[in-house]
Parts: structure tokens; sequence; C-alpha cells
């Protein structure tokens, strides 16, 4: 069994393009570094990725998300190793969601959303072995006093 806590060092930026009437597509890319430490040992390991998601928010019974907005999230990831002899443009994780959201007022929302996951372990990696589903539900405030957020 391996037990290990971990720390990244992330950074990102989100791209609104394009846009298609109100609806923005949003593409995030993140590089990001992680620290593993194993409770095993006193050995720890890095590892250096590139996360590259591309999703948007779909609106059902408005122009655009703005209070008690019915609207569908798909969403989609996928993250790219990198290694010690340099860029591999192989993936080797991806995440597949989608979601339904409701906005109640403008500082609470809510989304039930389900998640697909397939990962290649590293003793096989031409294929796509691992795989995990999941829902989940969430509520969240924003704590942005109201003020247009794009996408939501």
């Amino acid at each position: 069994m391996r037990i290990f806590s971990s720390f990244a060092a992330r950074q990102g930026v989100n791209i609104f393009f394009p846009r298609i009437g109100q609806i923005f597509l949003n593409n995030f890319i993140r590089l990001e570094e992680r620290f593993f430490v194993f409770s095993e040992q006193e050995d720890h390991a890095t590892s250096i990725r590139a996360r590259y998601a591309l999703s948007t928010y779909i609106p059902l019974n408005h122009k655009q998300i703005i209070e008690k907005t019915l609207y569908i999230r798909p969403y989609i990831e996928a993250f790219i190793p990198m290694y010690e002899r340099g860029f591999n443009p192989d993936i080797n994780h991806l995440r597949l969601s989608f979601g339904v959201g409701y906005r109640f007022n403008k500082h609470i929302r809510s989304e039930l959303s389900f998640l697909h996951e397939r990962s290649k372990p590293e003793e096989d990696y031409y294929s796509f072995s691992e795989k995990t589903n999941s829902l989940r539900l969430s509520l969240r405030y924003l704590l942005n006093n109201g003020e247009k957020v794009r996408g939501l």
C-alpha cells in the first residue's frame, strides 16, 4: 500500500476563446510540478506535467447565465507528462465530465456532474487500463460580490 502526501506548485492561464454566440470556450493550460513524500520510506519523488482543459457553460433557459439559470457544463482535461528527456506529447491521464447546474442568484450555484477518468499505468504505458467513475454534487458560494465572471 502506498501512502503519500504531495505538494504541487501550479501556474495556469485561462483563455476564453473562441466565443460562439453568448458561449465562451474556456481553454485552461497549466504547468505543474508535484512533490511526493512517501510514508513507507524517507524517499521522495517529483513529477512535472502539463494540463490542458477545455470546458464551457451552456445556459438552457436564458441567453446567458444569470440568476435562476439552468445550465450544462461539458469538460475535458488531458494530462501530458514532462520527462527529464523533454516533452512527450502522449497523454497519460484523461478526464471527461458532464454536469448540470443551476445558478440560484449572483452568489450561489449548485452542480451535479459525472466524471469519467482514465489513466495509463507506468508499467503498461500503451493502454488506458485504469479507470474511475464518480458522481459529484457541489454547492458553491461566489465571493465576487456578483461581478460578472466569464461563463458564470
